[in-house]
């Protein structure tokens, strides 16, 4: 935790106020728990500390997933699919819970035109209207081809690649364009059939870049979706890219999602709040268009072209390139006015 988390530049701002005293208010405010998403009891071994935990959380905040559009269909499932079911079963034992806050993405959606309501998954929904989606048929073809490509003796390498072709073979077969999104669909669908009388609320935000102001403008973890593009354009590796001027390019900075998602718990705690989604994106395409272009044209990154960087980019994010999509965020808006006036 201290090396991944608090160790970074994230939080220089709060440790360069505090100076010596930063360690202390850390410990008073963050306890690291060992656990696993994926596993029964969020794989909490230690029964003391298990049973603390259900007796004092109030709140629960579920954003644990694998994000890559093209991870290993069982990776992919457990996380974003059987950990949020996981989380729901921890949270209803939970005897002072309160709400439960699940970070899932807009682009469940799919590849859908228009307006995209706020509204949740029924269970077994798929984005092809005529298919019923059986979640626990999907579970076991994720254990019989696993099973059958290790019977095989396969080089581990070999095996990774086919279940990620077998994961997008899944997601297209139900309408959805790549594993991620459509195991954090299903993993909504569980949310919501499993919830019983437990409040629950989903964020879907739209491509999370780079913070606006706090702690500071522009820190990034890593290079994950639009930031991979500005990272590759900015070495030169991606001189042209597919795209079309009119698609409907939602991108928001970190630091506003996780208000979001702060003013959201503190609306919606105490409430008899049961689905509620909430949408947090914005239309920014030629806002985007044009702080880029100010910003490389002052910049210079030794040139490097690699065809094979856009030809993988292009085909993972084709969905995102040419979304035509409009996300409804009327219950945003309504968090924004609550916030704005303090009620």
């Amino acid at each position: 935790m201290h090396n991944d988390i608090i160790g970074k530049d994230l939080f220089k701002v709060l440790r360069d106020k505090l100076g010596d005293d930063f360690g202390s208010f850390i410990s008073k405010k963050v306890t690291a728990v060992i656990g696993d998403v994926s596993s029964e009891n969020l794989g909490i071994k230690d029964v003391t500390m298990r049973e603390k935990m259900l007796e004092e959380i109030d709140i629960a905040l579920h954003s644990a997933a694998c994000t890559k559009f093209d991870k290993r269909f069982d990776i992919a499932m457990l996380t974003n699919t059987i950990g949020a079911s996981n989380v729901v079963n921890f949270a209803k034992n939970c005897t002072k819970i309160e709400l439960l806050l699940n970070v899932s993405t807009a682009y469940v959606c799919g590849e859908m035109e228009g307006l995209i309501l706020e509204e949740p998954f029924q269970m077994g929904q798929t984005l092809k209207g005529f298919s019923k989606l059986d979640i626990e048929f999907e579970k076991k073809l994720v254990e019989k081809k696993l099973s059958e490509l290790r019977t095989q003796n396969l080089k581990e390498e070999i095996i990774i690649y086919m279940m990620k072709s077998f994961g997008l073979e899944r997601a297209k077969e139900h309408g959805w364009p790549n594993t991620y999104v459509f195991t954090k669909a299903v993993g909504e669908m569980l949310v919501g059939h499993m919830r019983e009388n437990l409040p629950v609320i989903i964020l879907c935000p739209t491509i999370v870049t780079s913070t606006y102001k706090e702690p500071f403008p522009g820190w990034v973890e890593g290079a994950r979706t639009i930031d991979s593009f500005a990272s590759a354009y900015g070495k030169r590796n991606l001189t042209c890219f597919p795209g079309d001027i009119k698609t409907v390019l939602d991108v928001m900075p970190a630091d506003m999602v996780v208000n979001a998602m702060i003013v959201a718990m503190v609306a919606n705690s105490n409430c008899q709040c049961y689905d509620k989604i909430y949408h947090v994106g914005s239309s920014v395409l030629k806002l985007l268009n044009t702080i880029s272009c100010k910003y490389f044209q002052k910049m210079y990154i030794e040139f490097n072209r690699k065809i094979q960087i856009v030809m993988r980019l292009a085909d993972l994010y084709k969905p995102h390139l040419f979304f035509r999509g409009v996300c409804d965020d009327m219950n945003i808006e309504k968090l924004r006015v609550t916030a704005r006036h303090g009620g």
